[in-house]
């Protein structure tokens, strides 16, 4: 089933897991004190269950890798349709890696739902 309840409103991808960690720690950090503001991480190599129990539990800003995101839009397991900001961070190392693909099949859904790409 897709998450309805508190979906994402901002998306960052990043081209690897230790970026990812990196940047949702600091996401944390700022969002400190704010009521309701959580995050999750979508990265290969950690197991994929606990990630999805995070995203339906209600989070504000999702920081992914490309291939789990991926993963996670083909089970229908993330309701991207709420996301008002997507940032791609690195996406020339992305692009490196191999993840054409993803990255212009998230870059085209952006366009398509008209949310501020960064």
């Amino acid at each position: 089933k897709s998450i309805n309840t508190e979906s994402p409103r901002g998306l960052i991808m990043t081209p690897t897991r230790e970026l990812c960690m990196q940047i949702e720690k600091q996401a944390k950090e700022l969002m400190k004190g704010l009521p309701y503001m959580k995050t999750a991480l979508l990265v290969g190599g950690l197991p994929l269950p606990p990630q999805l129990h995070r995203l339906r539990s209600g989070v504000q800003i999702v920081v992914a890798t490309p291939g789990r995101l991926q993963e996670i839009v083909a089970q229908s397991g993330i309701d991207l349709s709420f996301i008002k900001c997507f940032v791609l961070d690195e996406v020339d190392v992305m692009l490196q890696m191999g993840f054409d693909c993803q990255v212009i099949f998230f870059y085209l859904r952006a366009l398509d739902i008209k949310i501020k790409i960064q």
